[in-house]
């Protein structure tokens, strides 16, 4: 059994080796990420959570997955269209189904965003002039990428 405190030293930005460039992401975003995948670490296809810390203020983008997600406010609130999510509140979402934006509230928020794959977890879909653009959060290019949302 592996337990992750996460006040302790490297729980946040925590990342199998081969997406570890998703926490140079976040930290470009501002944002904080803890990556737990229920299997191998490696394994794309295994379910994979990510514990997301969200300043006061952050505004996560309109995106999707190519997989289906299911996100849980564990602190803090965030505003979602007219509606504001507090602790217990969960949003879903299916495969490629867009979702967004999301406003972190005045004490920022943390969520718990389980995805059905792992590869799913580390792919942003986002909408761009050309279209539907997917990005590779854990490519040397996505902190570039992600600064143009």
């Amino acid at each position: 059994m592996a337990t992750h405190l996460r006040n302790e030293p490297g729980y946040w930005d925590r990342f199998p080796p081969d997406l570890e460039g998703m926490a140079e992401v976040a930290k470009a975003q501002g944002i904080r990420l803890s990556m737990h995948v229920l299997g191998e670490p490696t394994d794309e296809t295994a379910p994979t959570a990510l514990m997301l810390r969200m300043p006061p203020g952050y505004v996560l983008p309109k995106h999707a997955h190519p997989c289906s997600r299911l996100e849980v406010v564990v602190e803090g609130s965030m505003q979602v269209g007219d509606r504001t999510l507090g602790p217990g509140d969960v949003l879903s979402s299916g495969h490629s189904q867009a979702y967004g934006p999301h406003t972190a509230g005045p004490d920022g928020c943390t969520t718990v965003e389980i995805f059905s794959t792992r590869a799913g977890a580390h792919a942003l879909m986002v909408e761009s002039p050309d279209g539907l653009q997917t990005i590779d959060l854990a490519a040397a290019q996505a902190v570039a990428e992600t600064n143009t949302l």
